[in-house]
């Protein structure tokens, strides 16, 4: 019994000591430097890679050059890092080694502690009977503390810059100038750099117009674009229902002269499809035309900057393009539909890479399972909210090698305050783009799995044959609704209009009493009515008449 308590005692320390050295190392880099003395050989393995990607080689570069390490904690050990750009283990080149690898950490300190740590090489290009080491210094990545948000006047609007490169306050004065026109009228700094007074971003606030902004649509033409959107596409499926039915039916016959025939209309609608459908999209960006801003990738040691709003502009860019694609699916679900299956059974697209329009690059090389290989889903699943950032990392917004281009991925040391933005855009922009369905009908998008609702509405859009707008239609909530709005402000109206017709010299119509004499000018042959007639002398009428009050 001792010896068994003894044990658990002993079990017990060695697991906290193990926690206390995972806590020790987490957000830790270890960086060690290799050179012609102590690794000539690992040198001359290294030249070709930096060549290989594009890193400018001199003599004094073959000297030395940093492995580079990161703390893993599913490993509990120190895990090489990719570090090809980076000449030194300067606290400069290490604080960005640290935004690379960590989430939301700033700079680096030095902890005064070496490890030594084997030599990353290729196992493809590793020399044989090579297991060299290095000393590497160990340093703790700080946390980020972003620049405090500034209120913003209504009327103005805000920006976040954002570098790799420490900047001094001056030297980010001039670029928020360039952005707003002129000097901002509000500036936070934040990312300082240790204790320098030098920062990795700045936010300012400009009561200047936008000058990005060229043109902006009217309520008319957002209509018209949506009604543009649903009908082009309609048209196009009811072509395909009908030539579907004719296929179908000389099929049945073994007519090979009309099925020939039917394949070849069906081809020729079939290569219109994606313009129709990009088409339907387009108008979405001519709804607004801004300015296009040509600016360099943001380098690690150059001197360029990105932009907030820049970034979330890409963002737009990217969930467009997968509208597209969306559209795509959506579409080919309908032609299903419409032909009961049957027309992707005898054009042999049903599975495979191929729908009867066009090429399914996702079925040969999935980018949701490169970044979420649990993903299980259909061809629809993979545009779900919950599947957005894996889908527009795989369209990347520049080089995958610079973090700063891919806050949408795992590491985001800029602009994650944009996550909200960018899913509030995406689920309002395939809201007033899935065919057949109007806005108001798909408040469920947020929700984890929305496109099975979706095709579920689908099987009751789009049967053989038939398009059914129900869902085009507004709700009759949203009639109640307007109802219950309108009537309070009928009656306030009412009311108001009383007092004022009451107490304001208003003609009003009212009921009064009129007595009417006959008329007789002398110049009438006779009288129409004798004059012993009296009971027409006085006439008594009762009239609406117009009165002032």
């Amino acid at each position: 019994m001792r010896r068994a308590l003894v044990g658990l005692l002993a079990a017990l320390l060695l697991l906290s000591g193990y926690s206390l050295t995972a806590k020790t190392y987490e957000k830790v880099i270890a960086c060690g430097m290799l050179d012609n003395s102590t690794h000539p050989s690992i040198i001359s393995y290294m030249t070709p890679y930096l060549t290989a990607f594009g890193i400018p080689i001199s003599n004094a570069d073959l000297v030395a050059h940093p492995q580079v390490f990161k703390w893993s904690t599913n490993r509990s050990n120190f895990t090489y890092a990719r570090s090809i750009d980076y000449k030194d283990c300067g606290l400069e080149s290490v604080g960005q080694l640290c935004r690379g690898h960590y989430d939301n950490v700033s700079y680096a300190v030095d902890l005064n502690e070496t490890k030594t740590l084997p030599v990353y090489i290729p196992w493809f290009d590793k020399p044989a009977n090579v297991n060299e080491t290095v000393e590497a210094r160990l340093f703790k990545c700080q946390d980020y503390i972003p620049a405090k948000e500034p209120i913003v006047p209504k009327g103005s609007w805000s920006d976040k810059l954002s570098t790799w490169s420490c900047r001094g306050k001056g030297d980010w004065l001039k670029p928020a100038e360039d952005e707003c026109g002129q000097k901002p009228t509000d500036i936070s700094y934040g990312g300082q750099c240790r204790d320098l007074d030098k920062y990795l971003e700045i936010v300012f606030v400009c009561d200047q117009p936008k000058s990005r902004t060229i043109f902006e649509a009217d309520t008319g033409f957002l209509q018209s674009r949506e009604d543009y959107f649903h009908n082009s596409q309609f048209a196009t499926l009811q072509r395909f229902a009908e030539i579907s039915e004719k296929l179908l039916e000389a099929h049945s016959k073994n007519e090979s002269d009309s099925i020939r025939a039917h394949r070849r209309e069906l081809d020729g609608i079939s290569s219109t499809v994606l313009d129709i459908v990009r088409n339907a999209h387009s108008l979405a960006e001519l709804s607004t035309v801004e300015r296009k801003e040509e600016r360099a990738l943001l380098l690690h040691d150059s001197d360029t900057y990105d932009s907030r709003e820049l970034m979330f502009a890409r963002a737009k860019v990217s969930i467009r393009d997968l509208g597209v694609r969306r559209s795509m699916e959506l579409f080919h679900l309908a032609v299903v539909l419409l032909s009961n299956g049957s027309l992707d059974d005898k054009l042999g697209s049903s599975s495979g890479s191929w729908t009867i329009y066009g090429y399914r690059q996702h079925r040969v090389r999935d980018p949701i399972k490169w970044f979420n290989p649990d993903f299980s889903g259909d061809d629809l699943a993979r545009y779900n909210v919950e599947n957005l950032f894996y889908m527009m990392r795989y369209k990347k917004f520049g080089d995958p090698r610079f973090v700063s281009h891919s806050f949408l991925g795992t590491k985001m040391p800029f602009f994650f305050e944009l996550k909200d933005r960018v899913v509030d855009y995406y689920v309002e922009y395939m809201k007033n783009h899935t065919l057949g369905i109007a806005p108001e009908h798909l408040d469920f998008l947020r929700e984890p799995d929305a496109h099975a609702r979706i095709a579920e509405m689908y099987e009751e859009i789009f049967n053989p044959g038939l398009i059914d707008r129900k869902y085009l239609e507004k709700s009759s909530s949203s009639y109640v609704f307007y109802l219950l709005a309108i009537i309070p402000i009928l009656f306030i109206i009412s009311i108001l209009g009383y007092f004022y017709v009451r107490h304001c010299d208003i003609p009003r119509v009212g009921d009064h009493s009129v007595q009417f004499k006959r008329l007789y000018t002398g110049h009438d042959e006779k009288q129409l009515v004798p004059e012993d007639a009296s009971s027409m002398d006085n006439c008594d009428f009762r009239i609406l008449v117009a009165s002032q009050v």
